[in-house]
């Protein structure tokens, strides 16, 4: 059967009459529905459904998309009230079977011109080929998908050719054929319609978009039955019973409640056995009633078979995965739909990430790569994190997980989509926070998994052919990510018992605060009768680069530092930064790294394992002119310890350098030595 909908407002009574009597002629129309637009008195309607909504001006594609929500019926005929229909029934039937069949999305009717005159027609002209709003016949749930007319073309024209192009582009067939009994009046423009054009230039710019889905199916009315085209994106979540579930699983729904983006749904898929440790979903939806949630139940433990039936499940067009215990930054959903929908033949997008480690404290950006076969079968390292990608829906029900497998399905479904020639971009971004813990299956199947990849790999060259891969251009550089939070927020998105960070700012950002490093005790500027907290001084950099940071004597976690933040003056937060409390990555720097020229020698006063000492000495020698008209700076090494050197520069007079260490010896104490070249200790006359 069909649903019948004329978009109405402010129009000619007569002319919808006669459409509606039209229509009502076909056994094979079920309903007929009169979408009146805001108009200043609903129609009569006699043999037809009104649905009536409030609406300041007019916009025909919301109209529409009102009567496609309300249709109750597979296949839809949209009309204009200017169209009388007289086809034969048993061709219209032929036309609906083919489109409920599947043979076409849409069959587009081109209607004759005709003008009204007294009971009879006459001036009967062929409409444009290009003409495909008029009279259309269309499969609801198709149009749906794609989420409807484009509510941006608000006037006429345009939004049936945008509709036709996007289902095209979806993959589906738009007939069109001419029927002589399609028949549509010429008349003045009404003054709604008037109003309601657009510029060219604006109709133009929307026609030249590429993308497939189109959000906000109404915009302009107080229609509100949302549901009908469900949401522009679904998060699937798979997950299973495990300890700490509970408390990730909310870490990760907190970072979709932080999300600019709005318009998405939750599915979670319960995966596992275990009925006794099932989440209730009434309780989930009551703790985060900003997100709409689902929860699903799966038969068996299995990933990939938890994954495939969420899919089945979504409403949104796009799928963004999700894992459990992973977080995602507020900016995901928005840039990943803008990605995929300005891209001209993108089927999704995977992003890079921020692997925080529960077991070391350890924070690490990857960027991940482009994703083709260079990068998956000939470039080491990590290509991509599967919890950062965001698909088209129809994209992974052609293409589900594999569900013979235990581990490793996401990466072969990934090379899967490289070999069939899918286009997943890199959205250029830092999206995610993963998390590695003990009951992670990263960390728990890890081996597993690098076998399962190794196997994948090894299938998948042998059915490319070798030949082929040798041949290939090596893979293209690792792409450049922004996105990745300032160190002042990261604490804001992890955990709040996460890690062990200091607040630290540079030596010279600290004596502008007004902070006096010759006082024994030293604190963070604080306001709001926050508790001190105590700093020292470490090296942030080493050899010739060397750098005194400060930074509190203290580490916190992830929620303390957030509030040790919050209590910092405005005025300084500018200066400082988080570092982690386990340094990472320290070169090997030694003494015998200093260089100096040729004939010149520097003084070493040290080592001291406390950088405040070395501080106060280097003041200390500089107030009393011990080391006049020489560059006094610093030299710390981490060979064979961490340690820290006054180093006294450019000595090219013997005279001048022994005056000095006999000074520095005798007066001092001091451990004072003459270095040369390559580190070699000794005076001009000692090699």
């Amino acid at each position: 059967m069909i649903s019948a909908i004329i978009p109405y407002r402010n129009w000619s009574v007569e002319r919808l009459e006669r459409c509606i009597q039209s229509l009502e002629g076909y056994s094979c129309i079920s309903e007929i529905i009169v979408i009146d637009f805001g108009s200043d008195n609903p129609p009569p309607t006699p043999g037809a459904r009104l649905v009536s909504v409030a609406a300041k001006s007019w916009c025909l594609s919301e109209a529409c998309n009102i009567g496609i929500a309300e249709a109750t019926n597979d296949v839809i005929l949209k009309v204009d009230c200017d169209i009388t229909l007289d086809c034969p029934e048993d061709r219209f039937i032929g036309y609906t079977e083919s489109i409920r069949e599947g043979k076409f999305a849409a069959v587009n009717f081109l209607p004759t011109d005709f003008t009204k005159q007294g009971s009879g027609n006459a001036d009967h002209r062929l409409r444009p080929r290009w003409c495909e709003g008029a009279c259309l016949l269309m499969h609801r749930a198709t149009v749906i998908d794609i989420g409807g007319f484009d509510t941006r073309f608000h006037g006429y024209g345009g939004e049936d050719n945008d509709l036709c192009g996007r289902l095209r582009r979806f993959g589906m067939t738009i007939r069109t054929v001419y029927e002589p009994f399609v028949l549509h009046e010429r008349h003045q423009s009404s003054p709604d319609r008037i109003l309601g054009t657009f510029s060219a230039e604006e109709k133009r710019r929307l026609l030249s978009e590429k993308s497939i889905f189109r959000q906000q199916p109404f915009k302009y009315s107080n229609y509100r039955n949302l549901a009908a085209f469900g949401p522009t994106v679904t998060v699937a979540i798979a997950t299973s019973p495990r300890p700490g579930r509970r408390e990730q699983l909310e870490q990760c729904l907190k970072s979709l409640e932080r999300q600019t983006f709005k318009d998405f749904e939750v599915v979670i898929c319960e995966n596992g056995p275990s009925s006794k440790a099932f989440l209730d979903a009434s309780l989930l939806q009551a703790s985060f009633p900003d997100l709409d949630i689902s929860v699903i139940f799966g038969h068996e433990k299995s990933i990939p078979k938890a994954r495939n039936s969420i899919t089945k499940a979504a409403r949104g067009f796009y799928i963004a995965v999700f894992d459990d215990d992973d977080i995602s930054l507020p900016d995901r959903l928005a840039e990943q739909v803008e990605c995929v929908s300005s891209s001209d033949g993108a089927h999704g997008c995977h992003s890079a990430w921020l692997q925080f480690d529960e077991r070391s404290g350890r924070v690490h950006p990857y960027t991940g790569q482009k994703r083709n076969l260079e990068c998956f079968f000939q470039e080491p390292g990590k290509v991509t994190l599967h919890s950062t990608g965001f698909y088209r829906k129809d994209i992974l029900l052609r293409f589900p997980y594999s569900e013979e497998m235990v581990l490793a399905s996401d990466y072969e479904l990934c090379v899967r989509q490289v070999i069939i020639g899918l286009n997943i971009l890199h959205t250029g971004r830092y999206h995610v926070l993963r998390r590695l813990h003990r009951s992670s299956v990263s960390a728990s199947g890890s081996d597993e998994q690098i076998k399962m990849s190794l196997e994948i790999n090894q299938a998948f060259r042998f059915n490319v052919g070798e030949a082929y891969l040798t041949h290939r251009p090596s893979a293209n550089p690792v792409p450049w990510a922004s996105g990745l939070p300032m160190s002042l927020e990261l604490p804001r998105y992890l955990p709040p018992e996460f890690g062990q960070f200091k607040l630290s700012m540079s030596m010279e950002s600290a004596i502008e605060m007004g902070i006096n490093f010759l006082d024994d005790e030293v604190y963070w500027p604080q306001v709001n009768n926050a508790s001190q907290i105590a700093l020292d001084v470490y090296v942030s950099r080493f050899g010739a680069d060397t750098e005194f940071r400060v930074c509190c004597s203290d580490a916190f976690d992830a929620g303390d530092v957030t509030k040790v933040i919050d209590a910092t003056p405005s005025e300084v937060l500018p200066y400082c930064e988080i570092v982690t409390n386990r340094r990472s990555n320290t070169p090997a720097v030694s003494v015998g790294d200093i260089r100096v020229q040729r004939g010149n020698r520097h003084i070493l006063i040290g080592p001291y394992d406390d950088a405040i000492r070395a501080i106060k000495l280097a003041n200390e020698l500089t107030a009393q002119n011990v080391v006049s008209g020489n560059r006094v700076s610093f030299f710390a090494v981490t060979v064979p310890t961490v340690a820290i050197y006054l180093m006294i520069s450019d000595f090219n007079n013997q005279a001048k350098i022994e005056r000095a260490l006999r000074v520095l010896r005798m007066d001092y104490h001091l451990m004072a030595d003459a270095v040369g070249d390559r580190g070699v200790v000794g005076g001009f006359n000692e090699y």
